[in-house]
């Protein structure tokens, strides 16, 4: 006989203690009514049901799972990092079964080996990833780490095989580095999605949503979490390091992953200002009641508010949408969405500004090794080679050297680096890329992309390591004429003069190779011959 008002939270989870599994009248239900009737700033919640559930309620070992579920909670962990931990607990659950065991503290090294090689396989004995059965054995590993020696369903002593598991961890990083992540797959994709949604006229105010939140996600290199919890009030502020541009901005350092606060992620196109400036407008017009949020630990009115159940926009709805979309213009099925959009603007700032630490304050990330995580994505390696390719063909660098950076674009085995990704760049002009990376050559033009450049003359214009551009070309020329006048010397100082002679061989490779150099600069054979006679003479 309490007033709605005066409901605590132990009130409100009395409701499935007197009603359990009843799923109209719950802790949820009732949780929404106070909502609505304004004496709560918390809607219920419906959680699915996740594999751990399943856990949870095993007949055998259901308390366990619950002991380590609390466990997983009281120290903070992630709901993802839970999901997953269900996941391969289910996992390890099934295999008990299989092997008929009371428990799991009876097991030895030679039982570990048989789980390993369970959870490496699918139903039809097909390989998972390395990176999936490594997640899944660490998992399962943490878990045996969490209750042995304080339960008795552990043993006492927990023969891992650690060999092999070690070789499942390199196997599972290796595969990490090497891969594309949640990159897109095609470099035309992103923007064809952006266009797409852009022009689409939502059906419904959750659509009205899912159109804004993608032209942010195109526009920004934010995560989507940070979006999907942003509040409506002040959430576009100055960047602190650019004060001329403006990025998002939440005081809430908990709704990000890397608790990043102040305006870290930039907004580098007008569609998604226009698209956060209609959701605050929005906002207003509507008058929403704040909506306590968990991450934040504080209550506010969100960016992505509904008037109604699920009160704020989820994932599911978000990629439900994208899918729609992708369907439509007979593009579904592609890979990379949110996280490839990160991806995708990432590589261009590097590349437009030539400068990995914007592009790395852009993303939030704490340190240079997960930007060339992601830097290293076939979608950035092919942005990366065509910004390169432009500058070649543009006849503004000549020289075997560019090769090479073909070579290690094209390659999969190769990271870009800073040398890389500053050719790419707009900002940083040709002369600024060869005084920061190139030491001067033995030949007297061009530079010598290595630390130590060598005294051989001869194999400059060869070198995979030799470069030169176009401001340089009347160096080029003053060395075409010194060279030519030196075969024309040998060739008058000799009885028996040939062209087998190494030396004559190697003066005849150099004036050839430096003679195709300068006509990528755009000469004629005839402007080429009228510029070195007027140095002979």
């Amino acid at each position: 006989m309490k007033p709605l008002g005066d409901f605590t939270e132990e009130d409100i989870a009395l409701a499935d203690v007197m009603r359990p599994n009843d799923k109209r009248y719950n802790a949820k239900c009732l949780k929404d009514i106070l909502f609505e009737l304004g004496y709560s700033d918390e809607p219920g919640r419906r959680r699915q049901r996740i594999l751990f559930d399943d856990c949870c309620e095993h007949p055998k070992w259901g308390d366990i799972a619950r002991e380590f579920r609390e466990h997983l909670k009281r120290s903070n962990s992630l709901d993802y990092y839970i999901r997953k931990a269900g996941s391969a607990l289910h996992k390890f659950f099934k295999w008990l079964d299989q092997h008929g065991e009371s428990d799991a503290s009876s097991l030895e090294y030679e039982d570990f080996l048989d789980l390993f090689d369970y959870i490496s396989k699918n139903n039809d004995g097909e390989e998972f990833s390395a990176k999936y059965t490594g997640n899944n054995l660490l998992h399962i590993k943490l878990f045996f780490d969490w209750g042995k020696g304080s339960h008795t369903f552990f043993p006492t002593y927990v023969d891992w095989p650690s060999d092999l598991y070690s070789g499942i961890h390199r196997e599972a990083q290796e595969e990490t580095y090497s891969g594309d992540g949640l990159a897109f797959d095609d470099p035309n994709f992103p923007m064809l999605m952006k266009e797409a949604i852009e022009n689409y006229h939502p059906e419904d105010d959750v659509e009205v949503l899912c159109r804004a939140f993608w032209l942010i996600i195109a526009s920004s290199p934010v995560r989507k979490t940070y979006l999907l919890n942003l509040q409506a009030e002040e959430c576009v502020l100055p960047l602190p390091n650019a004060p001329s541009a403006v990025g998002l901005y939440s005081p809430y350092s908990g709704i990000e992953k890397a608790k990043h606060r102040n305006g870290q992620f930039p907004i580098i196109d007008s569609a998604g200002l226009r698209a956060v400036e209609f959701l605050q407008k929005r906002s207003s017009d509507k008058a929403f009641r704040p909506i306590r949020n968990e991450r934040a630990d504080a209550s506010y009115v969100h960016l992505f508010q509904l008037d109604k159940y699920p009160w704020i926009l989820n994932e599911r709805q978000i990629y439900r949408f994208f899918d729609k979309i992708a369907e439509f213009i007979g593009h579904g099925d592609k890979k990379g969405k949110a996280h490839g959009y990160r991806h995708y603007l990432i590589t261009h700032i590097a590349i437009e500004t030539g400068n990995s630490e914007l592009a790395r304050l852009a993303a939030g990330h704490e340190n240079q090794t997960m930007l060339n995580r992601y830097l290293r994505s076939n979608l950035s390696r092919q942005a990366l080679l065509f910004a390169t390719i432009k500058k070649y063909q543009d006849g503004e660098i000549a020289g075997r050297f560019i090769w090479r950076i073909f070579e290690a674009l094209a390659s999969e085995q190769t990271e870009p680096d800073e040398l890389i990704k500053a050719l790419g760049s707009e900002e940083l002009s040709l002369d600024e890329f060869f005084a920061k990376f190139g030491l001067p050559a033995p030949t007297g033009v061009g530079r010598c992309l290595i630390q130590g450049a060598c005294l051989f003359e001869a194999k400059c214009f060869s070198c995979h390591h030799f470069a030169i551009r176009k401001s340089e070309a009347a160096q080029a020329f003053h060395t075409l004429a010194r060279l030519t006048k030196d075969m024309w010397n040998m060739m008058r100082g000799s009885r028996d003069f040939t062209t087998k002679n190494a030396k004559a061989a190697g003066l005849a490779t150099q004036i050839a190779l430096l003679g195709d150099m300068i006509r990528h600069f755009g000469y004629s054979d005839e402007q080429i011959q009228i510029e070195v006679i007027s140095r002979l003479v």
